[in-house]
């Protein structure tokens, strides 16, 4: 059954200067033997990227990179930023779809086009977000863990009473040990 519903910024991945990457594969009809995705479809998701590609222009306009960074980019071809493009262009390269695949995070099926130059694993912004949320949740996690195994087994080096802290490095219960150390080095020390 064909799509009816439009597309939404939810549903694709953009580029920075909101270039389309992916699209859902319901979104694609074969119209005279290529796969398009309807204007009727498109023309409310890529008419709200165009606001955003202008909003992000005029803050470029106004808030310049500093000489060094504008330099080089001058030289690479990338400022000033080119004018936004007419809705009708945005899509021009969904035509020449490269790659069925599936989303790694919610396993829906997706186009990447053909105008990105790297494999892309999820079908949406909004996907590769959670993914990278929940990574590194996982990665805190264990570096948590990691952390408080490391804290159960210290203890205090001058009276050597377990330490209960949060911080990994301490080496004293209290103040009072921590002068008692230092008297005690300066004395070893004369």
């Amino acid at each position: 059954m064909p799509r009816t519903s439009p597309l939404t910024r939810d549903e694709v991945r953009v580029d920075y200067w909101f270039h389309v990457l992916t699209a859902p594969a319901d979104a694609f009809v074969e119209i005279n033997g290529k796969f398009v995705v309807p204007d009727s479809l498109a023309a409310d998701l890529l008419a709200q990227l165009n606001r955003e590609r202008e909003a992000r222009i005029e803050w470029f306009h106004e808030n310049p990179p500093p000489d060094v960074m504008l330099t080089a980019m001058r030289e690479a071809g990338l400022w000033p930023p080119r004018p936004s493009r007419p809705p009708q262009t945005v899509l021009a390269h969904w035509d020449t779809w490269l790659n069925w695949d599936y989303c790694r995070f919610c396993f829906k099926h997706f186009v990447q086009l053909e105008v990105s130059r790297r494999p892309l694993h999820f079908c949406s912004d909004k996907c590769h977000d959670r993914h990278t949320r929940e990574r590194w949740q996982v990665y805190n996690d264990q570096r948590g863990q990691e952390r408080a195994a490391t804290r159960a087994n210290l203890v205090c080096e001058q009276c050597g009473d377990p330490l209960t802290t949060r911080r990994s490095h301490t080496r004293y219960c209290s103040d009072r040990c921590k002068k008692a150390a230092r008297r005690r080095r300066l004395h070893a020390a004369i």
